[in-house]
């Protein structure tokens, strides 16, 4: 919420933290559901390299989906991503595009 409120440097140490407190090694179900949210955090924010890296991992590999239930299995797609509106800030960015244009983020996770 703090990001979509403009409070850049909250809404990062929030998201931060969650991450920190729910690493992969633990559990890596969680551990990407929180790690898109800094993903998204860091696209609404402004910080455009650190989101297309972190999607660029996440197109690679399933996780719980942060946006549909605690025990929804989910995982970033190029389909959502062209047109889910949480991905609007990184639109039109070259980068953003070359990621959801590479054909190996279409082949199937398994």
């Amino acid at each position: 919420m703090e990001a979509l409120l403009g409070k850049k440097e909250e809404a990062l140490r929030c998201a931060r933290r969650a991450v920190e407190l729910v690493p992969e090694s633990l559990d890596a179900i969680d551990a990407g559901r929180y790690r898109a949210i800094l993903a998204f955090v860091e696209a609404w924010t402004g910080e455009k390299d650190a989101a297309i890296a972190a999607y660029a991992g996440l197109l690679r590999r399933p996780y719980g989906s942060w946006d549909a239930g605690p025990n929804a299995a989910s995982s970033t797609t190029i389909h959502v991503m062209k047109h889910d509106p949480r991905y609007a800030p990184l639109r039109g960015d070259p980068r953003f595009e070359a990621l959801l244009n590479d054909p190996k983020n279409n082949a199937p996770l398994f």
